[in-house]
């Protein structure tokens, strides 16, 4: 099969992250990331902007022909977009699947759909052992554990941006300084870590993400906590580099945070929900926590005591990632090419 015969197909209003970047990358995959969110300077209804988005894609796929149709789920229509278009030309299917398509609020309903669809697609790729062991109780086709590979620093940050005033005059050199990478969804813990700064007024905390979002009202807040807003990518990674200690924190199980990853590469203490695939994978580089209020302050003064004793470790766990990712790309391309 010719390895420019694939397309990845990704909605997504974020563009396109570094995990679906690689997977091109390393398997010779055109990317196509589609989101439309206005029309005629109009916000468009979820439904709406599904139905011009499967439209869009369809043409794409119909205009290239690809015989490996790559696809980020959720959300499942656009996996029902590539399935239909593989049944019609006799192509292959791979889906990755979030963790978020198992148990967000908004997807678990359509588990039926989903599971449907895995057991006709070529490859179900998954990311983590949880979602594999659900995967395999639904007897999905081929479903494969690929964590999102480790990055390098230089790879993420290659040189430090100007943050807004707002923001830089919250950098105090002589203060503690904690991030908290929030996007204000349905399973982010902002009101937690709130309780938790109001306890800690010595510290200074940030908040990243849309507030709005949430329908939260920032003039609650204590005064140490800064709002960053929405802030892209390279602004979201210098000030997470110039913070000390990192909060990837989430109500939803079996997940496992994109941001850990990032902590890892800037080498940043981090303070993570204490899940069982969190401990799992990540259990020698940082500090679980049951996301309660007091806990996290204690967690948060034990990531900053111990973060020489976390550093040290990352390296090496950065190097031998980048190998095991080698070895899972060379196991799907084997398959891929697999007449």
């Amino acid at each position: 099969m010719p390895t420019g015969d694939r397309i990845f197909v990704i909605w997504s209003r974020l563009g396109l992250a570094y995990r679906p970047r690689q997977f091109c990358e390393s398997l010779n995959m055109e990317p196509a990331v589609l989101f439309h969110e206005r029309w005629l300077g109009l916000k468009l209804p979820t439904p709406v902007r599904y139905l011009t988005q499967g439209l869009h894609t369809l043409a794409i796929l119909l205009r290239r022909r690809p015989r490996v149709v790559w696809v980020q789920t959720p959300p499942f229509p656009l996996t029902v977009c590539a399935w239909l278009y593989c049944l019609l030309f006799r192509a292959r299917l791979v889906t990755d699947n979030h963790s978020s398509c198992f148990h967000d609020p908004q997807w678990i309903r359509y588990r039926p759909i989903v599971r449907f669809l895995a057991r006709r697609a070529f490859m179900n790729i998954v990311h983590n052992y949880k979602n594999l062991e659900l995967m395999t109780s639904w007897r999905a086709r081929q479903p494969l554990i690929v964590l999102s590979p480790a990055v390098r620093r230089e790879e993420l940050l290659p040189e430090r941006l100007e943050l807004s005033e707002r923001v830089e005059r919250g950098l105090d050199p002589g203060r503690l300084k904690v991030l908290m990478v929030c996007q204000f969804g349905c399973d982010d813990c902002h009101d937690e870590v709130l309780q938790a700064a109001a306890a800690m007024p010595e510290v200074q905390f940030f908040v990243t993400g849309d507030p709005n979002r949430a329908g939260f009202d920032t003039s609650t807040a204590p005064q140490n906590v800064v709002f960053s807003g929405f802030l892209p990518r390279p602004f979201f990674l210098t000030l997470m580099e110039r913070c000390d200690v990192v909060l990837t924190l989430t109500k939803r199980p079996d997940s496992l945070f994109w941001a850990i990853r990032e902590c890892l590469a800037l080498e940043k203490p981090f303070v993570a929900t204490g899940t069982e695939v969190n401990r799992h994978y990540f259990g020698e580089y940082g500090v679980f926590t049951d996301n309660s209020p007091g806990d996290l302050i204690l967690k948060i003064q034990d990531a900053h005591r111990r973060r020489d004793e976390f550093i040290a470790r990352m390296r090496p766990y950065i190097e031998a990632d980048k190998q095991r990712w080698a070895e899972d790309m060379t196991r799907i391309e084997a398959a891929l090419t697999r007449e």
